[in-house]
């Protein structure tokens, strides 16, 4: 793992820190990314190796900017694990359509503009991409239609992205 570097989003606590704290223990750089900057700044003494953006992945822009600034501090992107999501519990009977656009802006649409943003770089290194799913995009389940929709839609793009990206040597996989 070293002098590889992997880029890990939703990485200020939960399953990313975990994630990030492994790859980093395995001797990888790890660029850590968040929308709770706060958080980020908690883990500034995690290793030197590591680097910490605060992005929002809702945001398009903001996706392809920090792809930018991953490639200026570390050269190169070998791994991109999709981990960011926002949970919703919300009864049918009471769907809150904005709600539901938070949902699938940071769970579908953030992934798919992250994959998007750093598919440039991984097939320069033949890199690979995690998306961290979840079983509820894969079974309904009771009050949680925009989450299991937009878990869905991330199966879905694995599964285009992994036969988009093969013939170049990349491998796209959900877990």
């Amino acid at each position: 793992m070293k002098d590889r570097t992997y880029l890990v989003t939703g990485a200020a606590r939960g399953i990313g820190l975990c994630i990030a704290r492994h790859l980093l223990f395995l001797g990888a750089n790890v660029a850590l990314a968040d929308i709770d900057g706060k958080a980020l700044n908690t883990l500034e003494d995690l290793s030197d190796r590591a680097s910490l953006h605060d992005c929002d992945i809702s945001d398009r822009a903001a996706c392809a900017d920090l792809i930018a600034a991953v490639l200026a501090k570390h050269g190169a992107l070998h791994g991109l694990v999709n981990n960011a999501a926002t949970p919703d519990i919300s009864p049918w009977d009471a769907l809150d359509f904005d709600r539901y656009d938070k949902v699938t802006a940071i769970n579908q649409s953030g992934a798919l503009a992250l994959c998007h943003a750093a598919t440039p770089a991984l097939r320069k290194t033949r890199g690979a991409i995690v998306n961290v799913a979840s079983i509820m995009g894969m079974v309904g389940s009771e009050a949680a239609a925009p989450y299991s929709m937009a878990k869905g839609a991330d199966l879905t793009l694995t599964r285009c992205l992994a036969v988009d990206l093969a013939p170049d040597g990349n491998r796209v996989n959900s877990i």
